[in-house]
């Protein structure tokens, strides 16, 4: 990070918010952003409203906005409505026992015995070849020469968690919420190094081949293959989507499937989409950032539907969403684009969806939500 950038980042009042803006400063060139007059011309636009995290504004400028907002640690939702909007008719939500918490590092990790560790933060843990602080699982870098030695782990992360690895042969991984991952302790020497995103979503930092006699590095998920050298890249393959999603940040990577026998090779800013019914992996070009934030505690989007929004959060906060049937109509005319943090509460989001008019109202009782 450059020096300016330092001196920026030590100027903002929430001064843990350094993800966020490595976040948005590495966006500058696809959002033709001058962060830091945006910023002020963001501290200008919401200085009447101060106690509002929300701005609202059709047009799509106010785009560059959402990145000024997260700078200072608030969360922005902006929409598009084709179509006519609801009445402007304030109700006050109705909260019923909230159980519901914000995400959090936590995974079980089951090791090759079959034993079940539980991992959370603030609870270290540590056996002969790793050990674990509680947010992260790391390791001892070590190769091994017979292949019949493998022994196999798994890290499990439930809804509304979060957690890193880093494997024996450095190799960084962070998993998302309702992710699982199978691996190796260790890995054979001069072979490849195979690991598998069983579902769920993964950002990898691959440690390079020359590291490693040549071995490249392969994921498996689902009937897709992913093999590199050395190089980031983020695949999203959960049970209930109905395609697997990689995204190449760095390097270069042989997106095949097992079925069509189908290869493509993704270069960076590049994203393919491997259908699951068809098995036909299409590619184009994508905001590589859009897609990885989430590992830096961020969640973006643009032009996603309600229905996208919640499926995240479900995720996110391990909760249960009913729509009203009679806002069905509007939600299916609505497009979203926007950031906010991931620890903000639930309250705090859906109090923005409420403040933009998309929902009327909602409900929370327990852990299930009904959006009005």
């Amino acid at each position: 990070m450059s020096i300016k950038r330092k001196q920026n980042i030590d100027e903002i009042e929430h001064k843990d918010n350094e993800a966020i803006y490595n976040y948005v400063t590495s966006a500058e060139d696809v959002f033709n952003i001058d962060v830091e007059s945006e910023k002020q011309a963001f501290f200008k636009t919401i200085k009447n409203h101060q106690n509002s995290k929300f701005i609202k504004n059709p047009f799509k400028r106010y785009y560059k906005y959402i990145a000024a907002a997260s700078i200072i640690g608030v969360s922005v939702l902006i929409y598009t409505l084709r179509g006519s909007s609801t009445a402007d008719v304030e109700l006050s939500p109705i909260i019923v026992n909230n159980n519901i918490q914000s995400i959090k590092d936590q995974a079980i990790l089951t090791l090759s015995s079959g034993e079940n560790i539980s991992l959370e933060s603030g609870k270290d843990y540590e056996i002969t070849n790793l050990k674990s602080d509680g947010e992260n699982i790391i390791y001892n870098k070590n190769i091994i020469d017979k292949k019949e030695d493998i022994a196999f782990n798994y890290l499990t992360v439930p809804r509304a968690g979060k957690f890193q690895i880093e494997l024996s042969d450095g190799t960084k991984v962070w998993l998302n919420s309702e992710s699982q991952l199978k691996y190796p302790v260790s890995f054979v020497k001069g072979k490849t190094r195979n690991v598998e995103l069983v579902y769920g979503e993964a950002y990898f930092d691959v440690s390079p081949s020359t590291n490693h006699h040549g071995s490249s590095f392969k994921v498996t998920s689902s009937n897709q293959h992913v093999e590199v050298l050395g190089t980031e890249f983020n695949i999203k393959a959960y049970k209930s989507d109905p395609v697997i999603s990689t995204t190449l940040v760095e390097g270069k990577v042989l997106v095949s499937n097992n079925v069509s026998k189908q290869r493509q090779i993704l270069t960076p800013n590049h994203q393919t989409q491997l259908n699951i019914k068809t098995n036909e992996i299409t590619s184009s070009k994508v905001d590589p950032y859009t897609y990885i934030a989430w590992k830096d505690g961020i969640f973006t989007f643009e032009n996603k539907s309600l229905e996208d929004l919640i499926i995240v959060l479900s995720r996110w906060y391990d909760i249960d969403v009913i729509f009203d049937n009679k806002n069905k109509n509007i939600t299916d005319q609505l497009s979203y684009r926007g950031a906010f943090r991931r620890n903000e509460k639930i309250e705090e989001v859906l109090s923005l969806m409420k403040a933009s008019k998309i929902i009327r109202n909602y409900e929370i009782r327990d852990k299930t939500v009904t959006l009005k």
